[in-house]
C-alpha cells in the first residue's frame, strides 16, 4: 500500500486513514498453530472476512524489539468492533474473485 510507505516516511498516519475508512476491506487470515490455556495445541485454518472500516484509531509500524514483526492498524469496523490488522492481512478486492478474473481472462487469451 502505497499510504502505508507515506505513513513511514512522513510519521502522518492520515493518509492511511483517508484510504481506508468508509472503505470495505478483505482480511486474509493464514493458517497458524495455537497453544490454549489448557495446554492442548489447536490449528485456525486458513480463513478470508470482509468488513467495512469505520473509523481509524492508529498505525503502529513494524519493531521487532518490542515484539513487533509486521505494520498494524487499529480499526473499528463494521461488523466486529475494534480490530488490530496487519497490514498484509487487507486486501482491496476479494482475493477469491481477483483470482477468477485472471483466470477467466487466461482462458479467454488462450482460444484467441
Amino acid at each position: 500500500m502505497a499510504a502505508a510507505q507515506s505513513v513511514l516516511k512522513s510519521g502522518d498516519p492520515s493518509e492511511l486513514e483517508q484510504f481506508l475508512v468508509g472503505r470495505r476491506i478483505w482480511v486474509q487470515i493464514p493458517r497458524s498453530e495455537r497453544m490454549g490455556a489448557d495446554g492442548h495445541k489447536y490449528t485456525i485454518p486458513e480463513h478470508l472476512y470482509d468488513i467495512r472500516v469505520l473509523s481509524f484509531k492508529g498505525f503502529f509500524p513494524a519493531d521487532p524489539s518490542e515484539g513487533r514483526p509486521k505494520h498494524l492498524v487499529q480499526l473499528w469496523t463494521d461488523p466486529g468492533g475494534m480490530r488490530t490488522l496487519s497490514l498484509g492481512s487487507i486486501h482491496l478486492r476479494d482475493p477469491n474473485k481477483v483470482k477468477a478474473g485472471k483466470a477467466a481472462a487466461a482462458a479467454r487469451a488462450s482460444k484467441r
